[in-house]
């Protein structure tokens, strides 16, 4: 049973994804940055992956998935949504080439291995 299930749920984002230069412009149109837009588009098809319905019709699998774009468009908005991580070095990391430290090396190192 749970085979048949994965293999609908497949079955839906496969058609999902027969409208893809679509369903982004629909997402460009409302988020200016184009990898965030990419992003928000492929979260919301893991969500339709995670609990699609099986709709075999496209007259309603759409609008379903439009609903989803728009629920994580407005959470973008509402700043609960995935939004780029900035991170911020201090003054003291952007220090001459020439005069590179050890702690200096070290404190740029551990603020990457937080992001990974």
């Amino acid at each position: 049973m749970h085979i048949q299930q994965d293999s609908l749920a497949g079955e839906t984002v496969s058609r999902l994804l027969e409208h893809r230069g679509m369903l982004l412009g629909y997402v460009r149109k409302r988020i200016a940055a184009p990898e965030l837009a990419e992003d928000l588009l492929q979260d919301s098809l893991l969500k339709a992956l995670r609990s699609a319905p099986g709709i075999r019709d496209d007259q309603k699998l759409l609008p379903w998935f439009y609903r989803i774009l728009n629920n994580a468009i407005i959470d973008i908005y509402r700043g609960k949504g995935t939004a780029p991580v900035r991170a911020d070095l201090d003054v003291e990391l952007l220090e001459d080439p020439g005069e590179r430290t050890e702690t200096g090396e070290q404190a740029l190192c551990s603020c990457f291995r937080a992001l990974l």
